[in-house]
């Protein structure tokens, strides 16, 4: 399917078979932090891969991201996106630290971000293979960062 090319009819039931997997996501992320998780109304965008970073930071920002490829009867990749300091509040909580901490990024930080975007790639891909009847397999997560020109 080409993404540029899908109607109306499409577009609203991707954004409903999106909103079942982030509920899904969203409940695995409120019982890895113990914290009440709240989403929003999926928006879908289709944008180049390389123009992702820059919607995420300023080009002076460093951007971290996880990536996880999908294969299956669907195949793409998912990739979970953080300014540097976005992702070390994220990994701080994720590891019980608080988010009013001094710790500096280090290779917990790197796993917990690996593992977090595992658990929610997994719950969203479950529950649309339930709903769809199909299984999706993930590739072992790998992060990357830098600058959003250089990623």
């Amino acid at each position: 399917m080409d993404l540029n090319k899908i109607d109306s009819l499409q577009m609203d039931a991707l954004r409903e078979v999106s909103n079942i997997g982030a509920g899904h996501a969203a409940t695995a992320l409120s019982e890895l932090t113990g914290q009440k998780v709240i989403i929003n109304i999926p928006v879908i965008n289709v944008y180049p891969l390389n123009d992702i970073f820059s919607k995420v930071a300023q080009p002076t920002q460093r951007v971290v991201g996880v990536q996880i490829g999908l294969t299956g009867p669907i195949n793409g990749r998912t990739v979970l996106l953080f300014t540097e300091d976005e992702a070390l509040s994220f990994a701080s909580c994720l590891l019980g630290w608080g988010q009013n901490n001094s710790r500096a990024w280090d290779e917990s930080c790197e796993s917990a971000l690996k593992e977090a975007n595992n658990i929610l790639t997994c719950s969203y891909m479950n529950a649309l293979g339930d709903m769809m009847e199909f299984v999706v397999i993930p590739t072992t997560p790998r992060l990357v960062s830098g600058r959003p020109k250089e990623v």
